[in-house]
């Protein structure tokens, strides 16, 4: 389900039971979906992740990767 954004996203079918936390998260074609709320779900991703004792793979592209390594109000590299 969700809306398939990106040229390159995994089928269901080659994810192999492993969780893909930020794919397929909106359903809304007219959700305007900001870099702001990629980061917010990302970290409450993480927390989840790191709290369940695995590890996170992270991929993805550089327009939203980017804002977790440049911001400073993120904090990513403190989790």
């Amino acid at each position: 389900m969700g809306i398939d954004i990106v040229a390159n996203k995994v089928p269901d079918f080659e994810c192999c039971a492993t969780p893909h936390h930020l794919q397929s998260i909106i359903n809304d074609p007219n959700y305007d979906f900001i870099v702001d709320d990629f980061c917010k779900r990302f970290l409450d991703a993480l927390k989840l992740i790191i709290k369940n004792g695995c590890l996170s793979i992270i991929v993805g592209s550089n327009t939203y990767l980017a804002p977790l390594l440049e911001y400073p109000n993120i904090a990513f590299y403190s989790k």
